[in-house]
């Protein structure tokens, strides 16, 4: 690879850096046009600039430098290169710098390399929500390997129940449930102390039913007294139901 390709590479991305009228999206489109348009010799050129930008983040160019590797990784995938894609977003995965985790989860679905799987499975407790609206990234993987029934990533899929973003503990609820899990009542009786998700809690309960986890019965008691259950119909009747449940299971 000569620097007059990668140097050719940078210039059509850097035309995406300068000040115009026109929408980005059709400034976007006119790039990836203009890359996939170049000879197949190019094409180490396009992979090496997209890991160059990926090594190179920094929290205060992340939203810049990532944007453009996303550009590179669409032309790579149109010029037919899955696989060098495939290889540029598990690398930006497993990048602590580079933020848009959810978007990267979704081009791999996209191209839907059959590898993508343990990669899904080992990076899946590795990325953290930072608050409760977020975790998109991991709700997407376990939905995927839901979509997939792969059933025995449970070991790993637990390890998110105490995730802090709400979607993120529902989504491992629906795996628990999905795969029958009774395992798993120990950690969901540990999250319920805490869990403040009308959904979660519920789908917890009915599990605890559905499985008659007397272990529960102490902190369902005294959840039953809290204002937060006892002023609230929708909690109250669902937790009255699973402590008769329980009660009967025990005499």
């Amino acid at each position: 690879m000569s620097n007059n390709k990668l140097r050719t590479v940078i210039e059509i991305v850097n035309k995406l850096r300068q000040d115009s009228t026109e929408p980005l999206s059709q400034r976007q489109s006119k790039c990836i046009e203009e890359l996939v348009s170049l000879p197949n010799e190019y094409t180490q050129a396009i992979g090496k600039h997209a890991k160059d930008l990926l090594e190179n983040l920094t929290i205060q160019d992340e939203d810049y430098n990532g944007y453009y590797f996303q550009v590179l990784i669409y032309t790579l995938i149109d010029r037919g290169e899955k696989e060098i894609a495939f290889l540029l977003l598990v690398q930006a995965l497993y990048n602590t710098k580079a933020n848009d985790n959810n978007r990267y989860v979704q081009i791999l679905e996209e191209i839907d390399n059959s590898s993508i799987i343990p990669v899904f499975v080992d990076i899946l407790p590795k990325l953290e929500s930072f608050d409760e609206y977020s975790g998109h990234a991991q709700e997407r993987i376990i939905e995927h390997l839901m979509q997939k029934d792969i059933r025995d990533a449970y070991s790993e899929v637990i390890k998110c129940l105490t995730d802090k973003a709400d979607r993120v503990r529902a989504t491992v609820l629906q795996f628990i449930k999905k795969y029958d899990k009774k395992e798993a009542a120990p950690a969901m009786i540990a999250v319920l102390e805490k869990e403040d998700v009308q959904y979660n809690i519920l789908l917890i309960l009915e599990l605890f039913r559905k499985w008659k986890v007397q272990e529960a019965l102490p902190l369902l008691i005294q959840h039953i007294k809290e204002d937060w259950v006892y002023e609230d119909e929708e909690l109250l009747i669902p937790y009255q139901e699973t402590i008769n449940i329980l009660n009967e299971t025990v005499h």
